[in-house]
């Protein structure tokens, strides 16, 4: 995943981003909810993942109750598709949020502000 984010941000011509092995600590600590994700890296995730916003957690996993019969493998699966949705939910509010409150420049001031850039 570390590797997509890196060609997902060189595609929209960033080149800042740090290298592999501190994106995947990062994306191990996303996955935990140690630190949340960053709007920049919420809009990577969509491009590596080829998806509209729109489309990127659309629905919610389902997760059996009673995990005794899952290997260790397949919850550790089952918690990523769950922090996966709740990043989107909250990339989600957040894309509302400047969609409404920042007019048409909300999301290049948003990307700028990121890059510590102007437009």
């Amino acid at each position: 995943m570390a590797r997509h984010l890196i060609k997902a941000a060189r595609a929209r011509g960033d080149t800042s981003l740090p290298g592999i092995d501190s994106i995947s600590h990062n994306i191990y600590r996303w996955e935990r909810g140690t630190v949340g994700l960053t709007e920049r890296y919420k809009l990577y995730y969509c491009v590596a993942l080829g998806i509209s916003p729109d489309d990127f957690g659309a629905e919610e996993p389902e997760q059996p109750e009673d995990l005794s019969g899952f290997s260790a493998g397949e919850v550790a699966v089952l918690d990523l598709v769950a922090g996966v949705v709740g990043l989107w939910r909250e990339f989600r509010r957040e894309m509302a949020i400047i969609r409404e409150g920042e007019g048409p420049d909300g999301l290049a001031g948003m990307e700028a502000g990121a890059h510590g850039r102007s437009s």
